[in-house]
């Protein structure tokens, strides 16, 4: 089983999960009703799907997420129902509470623990 998603050097070193995520959060992020901006994670994880894996981001022809970054259909039912959703949730809910601790606490420092290729630090 494949474990990256890219066949160059440096991407390859990047695990294929944490480029899904990056896609799923990409998707949210094209949405006119999005629950954030992540045009970061739009970038990362354009080119994802597109590789000897075949993993397609598409979703049901009448959601009001775009179905792959070309705006084609490419297959249907790829992803386990609500996981999109799922992640998007997360992801507004981790904002929500990292804006919340910076309010409320004034830290010196953050460590950042990169998971699904955050952009959380830059965006």
């Amino acid at each position: 089983a494949q474990n990256t998603s890219h066949k160059d050097a440096t991407r390859s070193k990047v695990g294929q999960t944490a480029h899904l995520v990056a896609s799923l959060r990409g998707l949210e992020h094209c949405r006119e009703d999005r629950l954030f901006k992540d045009p970061f994670a739009e970038l990362l994880g354009q080119n994802f799907g597109k590789g000897d894996e075949k993993v397609v981001l598409a979703t049901a022809a009448d959601s009001s997420f775009p179905t792959n970054y070309d705006g084609n259909i490419v297959a249907m039912n790829v992803l386990p129902a609500g996981l999109i959703e799922a992640v998007a949730i997360r992801t507004r809910k981790i904002d929500d509470e990292a804006k919340r601790f910076l309010r409320e606490q004034s830290p010196v420092q953050i460590c950042v623990l990169g998971a699904g290729l955050d952009t959380r630090p830059w965006r």
